[in-house]
């Protein structure tokens, strides 16, 4: 049997004699410990807190796959959305958004914007509202309404300077 004290004993002359070894195992353990915590946190955000969205639960995402492409998944065109939107008895709404980067310009020097291209009804769907202005028309929502964006609050704080106008914006 062993006898934990005298353990204890052993591993605190062992540390006495080689100062270098406590220094890098506290290291070793303070790393450890701060990549946990990194993981925790990626995955409570992920996986255990609800989306924001009014009825998480009941959200869905339909996507493409054209046969035989190594692709696994894809955004839908807007004719094949219009189709589901259209025939859809299985779904309360359906809305659209696809992901973009965009050229801003006119506002000190250009910068790539991410961006996403969405149904005029989609902040509907999620159950969400701006906080300030107003969601879509129905009308803005089609191929050939009027160029409309929203804009997150922190880049109409940071790029447009807080302004309700939101000064001139040029995107290509």
């Amino acid at each position: 049997m062993t006898n934990p004290a005298r353990e204890a004993r052993h591993a605190l002359r062992s540390w006495r004699k080689s100062p270098v070894f406590p220094a890098a195992a506290i290291l070793a353990l303070a790393i450890g410990i701060g990549a946990n915590t990194a993981i925790f946190s990626v995955a409570d955000a992920l996986l255990l807190r609800p989306l924001p969205y009014a009825r998480p639960d009941r959200l869905v995402l339909v996507s493409a796959q054209r046969k035989g492409s190594p692709l696994s998944q894809g955004p839908l065109s807007w004719a094949r959305f219009e189709m589901v939107r259209g025939d859809s008895r299985s779904f309360t709404a359906v809305a659209a958004f696809a992901g973009e980067t965009f050229n801003l310009t006119g506002r000190g020097d250009p910068a790539p914007l991410p961006a996403a291209r969405v149904s005029a009804n989609f902040f509907q769907v999620l159950g969400v509202k701006p906080s300030r202005g107003r969601a879509f028309l129905e009308a803005e929502g089609t191929p050939a309404g009027e160029p409309v964006l929203l804009v997150a609050h922190a880049f109409w704080v940071k790029r447009l300077a807080a302004d309700p106008t939101g000064g001139t914006l040029l995107a290509q």
